[in-house]
């Protein structure tokens, strides 16, 4: 430390070399322990041969280089004695010429040693000799009997089937056969009503269906366009529509928007019954046209008529019969069996073909 302070180091310089006077100490602490190793008492140490120690060549090292004695000492290969150490050699030093700077001491007298004797030896023990372990016996496996042939189980022949008696049949209950309903009887009925049932074919068309629908609602019973015994039975006794009004005019159209039937007098006689379709009472809106489904109610005549296909604003209408402004009696490809039309009334297109024959302009219209 003082050695530091003198010399005025810088701080970096002056931690690095108290660093290596501390390993400097280390070195000397290690080398001590390992040149004067302990031997036991009763063991001889061989003499050395006298040598002759110089004395310092330079014994003014130490001022100019302090660590001179740090530096390492080169390792010996491995198998060659090392030449430091208790039992190492002398080596031979050759004092340097003298110089102007160098004094002459005069050689140390060596120390007498004492005269070397007999090492002694001690005896070596004697190896111990383990038994040997016996050799394991061989143990012979039984040997497998060799497989014989497998016997096959025999299974005894199948004897004939036995079956169970047969049950007798139960006797079937034969109801009396129901005799077919003549589809073109019916047809041929219904135009005798004047209905509009089409062509008597005996063919199940939308036609007769509608035909059907009308006669069930005149009749009191639920339009299902079924041909059974309580059908034919009505159309033995059947019933009139009713009137809507006190009118006794010869030639009027009557529509009741209760039952969905349109019935055109002519003469004072029934010339046509027909089932239609009249304003559902919702709302609607197409092609910027918006309202309520509404069939006016009331007593009307027909003020005028469009010969075909009349395009209206909200659908098309085939030989419309207009009773009251854009309401108008026409045949159309729908005709369902509840109220869907936007406030026409809508005939199935066979009567909506034959109306116009029958109800000329200024005609009364009973609409209730």
């Amino acid at each position: 430390m003082g050695l530091a302070r003198e010399c005025r180091l810088t701080p970096a310089a002056r931690f690095r070399l108290n660093v290596l006077i501390m390993l400097a100490g280390l070195a000397l602490v290690a080398t001590s322990a390992f040149a004067a190793p302990s031997v036991p008492a009763h063991v001889a140490v061989p003499a050395r041969s006298a040598a002759v120690v110089p004395a310092d060549p330079y014994p003014d090292d130490y001022e100019e280089n302090p660590f001179f004695h740090l530096r390492p000492t080169p390792r010996t290969p491995r198998g060659f004695p090392p030449d430091y150490g208790p039992s190492a050699p002398p080596r031979s030093f050759i004092p340097p010429p003298p110089s102007e700077h160098t004094e002459q001491h005069a050689p140390t007298p060596a120390k007498p040693v004492a005269p070397a004797t007999a090492p002694v030896t001690a005896p070596a023990p004697a190896p111990v000799v383990k038994p040997a372990k016996p050799a394991p016996a061989l143990v012979a496996k039984p040997a497998r009997p060799a497989p014989g042939p497998v016997a096959k189980p025999v299974w005894p022949a199948p004897g004939p089937v036995v079956k169970p008696p047969a049950q007798p049949a139960k006797p079937v209950k034969r109801h009396p056969k129901r005799r077919a309903m003549d589809l073109r009887a019916v047809q041929l009925r219904l135009k005798e009503l004047h209905y509009v049932p089409g062509p008597a074919n005996g063919a199940r068309t939308e036609f007769t269906k509608n035909a059907i629908w009308a006669f069930q609602k005149v009749n009191g019973m639920a339009p299902t366009g079924r041909v059974n015994g309580r059908l034919v039975r009505a159309l033995t006794h059947p019933r009139h529509p009713r009137r809507l009004t006190a009118d006794r005019s010869p030639d009027h159209v009557d529509i009741d928007l209760r039952h969905q039937v349109l019935t055109a007098y002519r003469g004072g006689r029934i010339r046509m019954i027909s089932h239609i379709s009249t304003g559902s009472g919702m709302h609607y809106c197409e092609n910027g046209h918006c309202g309520v489904a509404h069939t006016p109610s009331g007593d009307f005549r027909v003020i005028r008529r469009i010969p075909g296909w009349h395009r209206s604003p909200l659908g098309y209408m085939y030989r419309p019969l207009f009773f009251h402004e854009g309401f108008a009696m026409h045949g159309s490809l729908s005709v369902p069996n509840r109220r869907a039309s936007h406030g026409c009334v809508r005939l199935p297109m066979l009567a909506g073909d034959m109306l116009p024959g029958m109800v000329s302009n200024g005609e009364r219209v009973h609409v209730h």
